[in-house]
């Protein structure tokens, strides 16, 4: 694969106890892989296989006070990795779309980001789902389109 999507979500949870809480929205099954990480999936609804992937904490989250070169999606605690096993990338991309409209049913911000380059969609508690103009991109350059959707308390000063 070439590209993977990500989903980002801004929650106090922890993975574990977010995942009980999303689980359900998109009828994941919670597993755990060989080095004990916490694996999301359910089959494709597209194709044959499986669609989901890691649920971890977000290791580039810093402090926007003190950040230099910064991205939206550092704002946000928690990253599920979205993959797909029938190795198609227009499958992918759809079951990665459909899976972050399934989990914006949680009352919580999230991001869909393609390849850590593109902003796709933003679904937030407030405002509903907001697909961002074509070519956005979660750092700084596009920071007029993404900034309104962050809390204020996240906001980069």
């Amino acid at each position: 694969m070439s590209t993977q999507e990500h989903i980002y979500l801004m929650t106090e949870l922890s993975p574990e106890a977010l995942a009980v809480q999303i689980a359900p929205l998109a009828g994941l099954e919670i597993r755990h892989g060989r080095r004990d990480q916490l694996i999301l999936v359910r089959a494709a609804r597209l194709g044959p296989g499986e669609v989901g992937g890691e649920l971890y904490r977000n290791a580039v989250e810093t402090d926007w006070r003190t950040n230099a070169e910064r991205s939206f999606i550092d704002a946000f605690p928690i990253v599920l990795d979205v993959g797909y096993t029938g190795r198609d990338e227009e499958i992918q991309r759809a079951e990665a779309r459909l899976l972050f409209g399934e989990l914006s049913a949680a009352p919580i911000l999230t991001a869909l980001v393609q390849s850590l380059d593109l902003l796709l969609a933003v679904s937030h508690p407030e405002f509903g789902m907001i697909m961002m103009p074509e070519g956005t991109t979660p750092d700084d350059e596009h920071r007029d389109l993404w900034l309104p959707y962050l809390p204020v308390g996240k906001n980069p000063s």
